[in-house]
């Protein structure tokens, strides 16, 4: 999860384009026998809702 999170803060900072950071994670999918399911979020849905669900289960981690 830390890779994701580092690479939708490169996206937000202007670091790197959607379509890179996209590309990332289905290369990173490929690699991967069981793929995290933000992962997979972010390479459907693209970074915006990706965003929204990963802060979401921030907030569930710190109350929980």
């Amino acid at each position: 999860m830390n890779a994701i999170v580092a690479a939708l803060t490169f996206w937000q900072m202007g670091f790197t384009s959607s379509e890179d950071v996209i590309a990332w994670a289905d290369t990173e999918i490929l690699k991967s026998g069981i793929p995290a399911q933000e992962m997979i979020d972010l390479s459907l849905d693209g970074q915006p809702p990706a965003l929204s669900k990963l802060n979401m289960y921030s907030l569930r981690v710190q109350s929980g």
